[in-house]
């Protein structure tokens, strides 16, 4: 994530949050500024907050090259959404190569084993995305966006 930061020119901010938000971003046309709290209970929802984030980003610069894809009411929503779908779309990118290769290895009973273990790994992964994204709604913490 810090090479896709550094590459796109979005500086990351990491630090306490005076207003008790997760985070929040800054740009003009040359850079931007993405700030994400370190408040421990705002800790587990750092990569969801840094994506969420960018989504604003990049939604600033089309909208500055007239072509918006999201209205303002919109574009929390969205956002939400990109930073949800993205680590699930790279997670099972990720173990589509890994398991790929083992199940051509292993041919057979290994592949009875290996096909539900990926099942398993992917359905906790979209549990971990899934609280990623919407866990501080659901505790006793008060968080902004």
């Amino acid at each position: 994530m810090k090479d896709f930061l550094v590459g796109t020119n979005i500086e990351l901010i990491e630090g306490d949050r005076s207003d008790d938000s997760l985070g929040a971003h800054v740009c003009d046309e040359s850079k931007g500024i993405i700030r994400v709290s370190t408040n421990a209970d705002h800790v587990p929802f750092q990569l969801h907050t840094v994506l969420h984030e960018i989504r604003e980003i990049i939604e600033f610069h089309f909208k500055r090259l007239g072509f918006p894809t999201a209205n303002s009411s919109e574009l929390e929503s969205h956002a939400d959404q990109f930073a949800f779908w993205v680590p699930i779309y790279a997670a099972v990118r990720s173990a589509d190569l890994i398991f790929y290769d083992i199940s051509e290895a292993n041919a057979g009973w290994k592949k009875w084993a290996s096909d539900p273990l990926l099942g398993i790994c992917a359905l906790l992964y979209c549990l971990l995305s899934f609280y990623g994204a919407f866990g501080y709604r659901f505790q006793g913490v008060s968080v902004k966006r």
